[in-house]
């Protein structure tokens, strides 16, 4: 009888530990924003309820993970691709499984969902100017157009772009598709030969590439010659 009630009392004590361990809870916490941003690190902290950090295994379905002592870096594995996004209509859900390693055995307890964004799309600028008036000398200078990110980590590189130079209601200069970043020879020596004050220019479909592989078209550019 004795050694029945044992072996009852055993089994219900590994039933009641079996359902606290698969009760447990796991909580995921970015550090710095409330997303996941493709192509930067983003720092988290993984704490399970009742675990210590060293028992905790952290797996996510898309990008990598790593790190320790309940502190992680999720990032996206970069591959380059021709496709051109906009960072407002594109997401995607990526899905962090957490899992407690004890008594030799892995036990996944918890998945939680998180949106993974692009990163917002850069600002373009020429000589720290976003648009307005601009001396022509400090035009010709700059050599070429700047994307700038909200990300120190993330850079981006102009592909290409297209400028129109009017004055009054005439196009006097029109060239579409110069690739790279800086201006070349023959756009200098036109804008410092030929502008005058009050020409319009219009930097258009700039089209830029990220870290993350992905091409984004900017916002256009209007500057007028002081």
């Amino acid at each position: 009888m004795r050694n029945n009630l044992t072996l009852l009392l055993l089994i219900l004590f590994a039933f009641g530990l079996t359902q606290k361990l698969n009760s447990q809870t796991a909580t995921v916490t970015p550090d710095k924003l409330n997303v996941f941003y493709r192509g930067v690190d983003n720092p988290i902290t993984v704490v399970v309820e009742n675990c210590l950090c060293k028992d905790i295994v952290v797996k996510t379905s898309f990008g990598e993970i790593y790190g320790e002592g309940c502190h992680y870096i999720y990032r996206t594995i970069d591959t380059a691709t021709s496709t051109l996004v906009k960072s407002t209509t594109t997401s995607r859900q990526v899905k962090i499984y957490v899992g407690v390693f004890k008594d030799s055995a892995l036990n996944w307890i918890d998945t939680i969902d998180y949106r993974l964004h692009l990163v917002p799309d850069p600002t373009p600028t020429i000589g720290r100017l976003e648009g307005g008036s601009i001396d022509k000398d400090l035009l010709c200078k700059s050599a070429g157009i700047i994307a700038e990110g909200c990300f120190d980590s993330f850079t981006y590189h102009v592909v290409s772009y297209s400028l129109e130079i009017s004055r009054k209601d005439s196009v006097i200069y029109k060239y579409e598709n110069i690739g790279g970043i800086r201006f070349d020879n023959d756009l200098i020596k036109f804008i410092l030969e030929n502008c005058i004050s009050n020409d319009d220019l219009i930097f258009y479909n700039i089209i830029v590439m990220g870290k993350d592989g992905l091409y984004r078209k900017t916002n256009e550019m209007n500057f007028k010659i002081k």
